[in-house]
């Protein structure tokens, strides 16, 4: 019997690809590594054109279409305002799309196990409350002082404080690509991280390919927007303009470097440098973060700032040029990439049986082998 085939325009094939950071020939390579001429050509078999429209995240019928379907993207408030900041990409919305049905399968999740409640501290405060105010709520919802900065690695102090976020209920997602597509990097220049303030499913994304201090810096600067209730994108690099970013960077600033210990710590009898390399050793933030708190305080010069920010943006710059994306072992990387609180309870519902492990798979990226093995055993 003949095998059926189909007809797929060049426009449709060639949104796909972009859409996987393939070029057709690769697509067509992944899909029908013996075929890749047909496929190029638009000719496929059922099989084929059913991992196209998994691919593209499309109806099956929507691959006979002339011409791309045209999505509406999903809103969040942008308060990114730098000059090195680049338009938001497809990257973003993808990654967005991904972590709002997450949270919607959160959201149900929750309300059928009749454990949705109203978390307390989204939207507590306001822009027009005392920055220290906020700060201190928050170190003490945390309980910062517990945290022996002291004898804590960067990597460490930033996992320790993901998991205290998690036990107040902001899932928190970690990933340096689009899902775990390896040849879509986010870039940092595009966002560093987001917050969405829900009021029972808050989460914030940070951006793997920033440093880990830079990390750190993101994720108190997302707890700060839940905290005020504001949720958005976010590139926090100096200068500040957008009000809410200005008030969010400077209760982060507080969380993570308290003024009176900051002032404590700085010895007008080292240099400059010293002093700052000495502070973000301690503090685990960047030396940046550190000098703006130190010009803030009137301890270095506004030349300080410019000159070492010139250095982050060369940084930057070079992040971008790299293009490098997150690694490690792919079964470790996964919870953090989905929530390591999301995925233990995915994984548990699946393994209760009261969610699909088909599913469980497609929310978690990930095989249901590896649902039942691998992720079984890390949660």
């Amino acid at each position: 019997m003949k095998t059926q085939e189909f007809n797929i325009s060049k426009a449709i094939l060639e949104w796909i690809a972009d859409s996987q950071g393939f070029s057709v020939e690769e697509l067509a390579y992944n899909i029908a590594p013996k075929k890749v001429d047909k496929v190029v050509q638009g000719i496929v078999n059922k099989t084929q054109a059913r991992e196209l429209a998994k691919l593209g995240n499309i109806p099956f019928g929507f691959l006979f279409l002339s011409e791309p379907p045209v999505n509406d993207k999903p809103s969040l408030p942008d308060f990114r305002n730098t000059l090195e900041s680049v338009p938001i990409s497809d990257d973003f919305y993808d990654v967005y799309t991904d972590i709002q049905e997450k949270l919607n399968w959160f959201d149900e999740y929750l309300t059928r196990n009749g454990i949705k409640d109203k978390l307390s501290f989204v939207g507590r405060f306001n822009i027009s409350t005392p920055i220290d105010e906020v700060a201190v709520d928050i170190r003490s919802s945390l309980d910062f002082e517990d945290i022996k900065l002291d004898t804590t690695g960067k990597q460490d102090y930033l996992k320790e404080v993901i998991d205290r976020l998690e036990n107040l209920g902001i899932l928190i997602f970690k990933n340096g690509i689009v899902n775990v597509n390896t040849r879509r990097s986010l870039d940092v220049n595009e966002f560093r991280g987001f917050a969405i303030a829900n009021e029972y499913t808050p989460a914030i994304f940070i951006n793997g390919n920033d440093s880990i201090s830079a990390q750190l810096f993101t994720l108190l600067h997302e707890v700060a927007h839940i905290w005020i209730g504001k949720g958005g994108i976010s590139n926090w690099a100096y200068p500040f303009e957008n009000e809410v970013e200005t008030y969010c960077n400077k209760v982060a600033a507080e969380v993570l470097m308290p003024t009176f210990y900051f002032e404590k710590i700085w010895d007008s009898t080292l240099s400059e440098n010293d002093n700052i390399s000495k502070l973000s050793s301690l503090f685990k933030t960047s030396e940046l973060s550190i000098t703006i708190k130190a010009n803030q305080l009137n301890l270095v010069t506004d030349e300080s700032v410019i000159l070492i920010r010139e250095e982050l943006n060369k940084h930057l710059r070079k992040l971008k040029s790299n293009n490098q994306s997150s690694g490690g072992n792919y079964y470790n990387t996964l919870p953090w990439r989905n929530s390591r609180l999301l995925t233990k309870t995915i994984v548990s519902d699946a393994l209760n049986q009261n969610t699909l492990l088909t599913e469980a798979s497609r929310l978690l990226h990930a095989q249901p082998s590896a649902i039942m093995n691998q992720l079984a055993e890390r949660i």
